[in-house]
């Protein structure tokens, strides 16, 4: 497969195609040298912010292309995830690093669900485990852990209704309403 990935990206650059291959998750250097692709993990408060924004559109994709194929059986697999918080109403503080995790895999679970590969090899690129610390005490520190498990629980009846639309807006205004909460406690 590298071989032929090779030959054709040097026919491509002789060409002056292009030189880089976005469906096999890399690309050839100037000098023709392999290179995976990598996305670093944010490392200030403004890559975090972007990050973020990237994130928003990316799960958008994710949860409009889910809805349109989303089974009985994957709905009721989201919702075992939020089952024990959902039951009960609320997310005690000795719960919110058990939350974050959980929350990862939502999000993991709507990409997944897309069936769409690209989108998939792109959002794991992102780094969401190393990022789980932070999360976590974005969550814990924001407070936001009931609106965050009201806004997946919404995600999730968007889902169960079929309706791509909604799934997209609702997923943009989860991520987006992070956003603007880190932007107002920056301040």
């Amino acid at each position: 497969m590298h071989r032929k990935l090779t030959s054709a990206m040097e026919h491509a650059k002789d060409s002056r195609q292009t030189n880089t291959v976005p469906q096999d998750g890399g690309a050839l250097d100037s000098l023709g040298r392999w290179r995976e692709w990598v996305v670093p993990s944010p490392d200030s408060q403004a890559t975090y912010l972007a990050w973020l924004q990237i994130r928003e559109q990316l799960e958008a994709i994710g949860a409009r292309e889910a809805a349109q194929h989303v089974t009985a059986r994957d709905i009721a697999q989201l919702r075992a995830l939020f089952r024990p918080y959902s039951r009960k109403g609320f997310i005690a503080q000795h719960e919110l690093a058990d939350y974050a995790e959980i929350d990862l895999r939502f999000h993991q679970q709507i990409v997944r669900l897309s069936g769409n590969r690209a989108l998939q090899r792109l959002w794991a690129l992102f780094g969401h485990e190393q990022m789980q610390m932070v999360k976590a005490n974005t969550i814990e520190s924001l407070d936001r852990a009931q609106v965050s498990l009201q806004d997946h629980l919404a995600i999730i009846d968007a889902l169960e209704s079929a309706e791509p639309e909604r799934c997209a807006l609702l997923c943009k205004q989860h991520i987006r309403a992070l956003y603007d909460h880190i932007c107002h406690e920056l301040q």
